[in-house]
């Protein structure tokens, strides 16, 4: 491999500046290393930024690689940068536990778990991108989103549900 430490600065610094991830295809392209050996540089790049000097760490969430803020410094990022992360209502909050439970939900079902009108929650998640809709019949029928995932830094509901002890 051409020059592994000039490889692993390029590589830093193009997951640096992705606001919204890059592919390791795409990352082997812009480089002009094979996929292999982009995931070789992800895997070092992965154990230099996992001691504790580093408040940030590369992750991969949905195909797309990108540097994220690890959870034991975003209190401190928020007092800084007002965007992140943004702040769910607890009704908002209750309209995406219900379409998780359901996998994907109508906007009367979502009505129905939470007993009371959800309209306004599930355009809010919409226009956040947290939640998709797609007409089926005559209803819109609602699903959890890829920038939900990535928004609770998870990769499937499950982590939502562990113990972080």
């Amino acid at each position: 491999m051409k020059g592994r430490g000039d490889m692993l600065a390029k590589l830093e610094a193009m997951l640096f500046a992705a606001k919204r991830g890059l592919a390791v295809t795409d990352l082997s392209r812009v480089l002009d290393v094979t996929v292999v050996e982009v995931e070789e540089l992800l895997q070092s790049l992965k154990e230099r930024y996992s001691s504790s000097d580093h408040g940030v760490e590369p992750r991969e969430f949905g195909g797309r690689w990108r540097f994220y803020i690890k959870p034991a410094y975003i209190e401190y990022v928020s007092k800084v940068r007002r965007v992140y992360p943004r702040r769910l209502s607890p009704s908002q909050l209750q309209v995406l536990a219900a379409v998780a439970v359901k996998g994907e939900a109508t906007r009367a079902e979502v009505e129905r778990m939470r007993m009371k009108d959800s309209s306004e929650q599930l355009r809010e998640l919409v226009k956040l991108r947290l939640l998709t809709r797609k007409r089926r019949g005559r209803a819109f029928v609602y699903q959890l989103s890829p920038e939900f995932y990535e928004y609770f830094q998870v990769e499937d509901l499950s982590e939502l549900l562990s113990d972080p002890r």
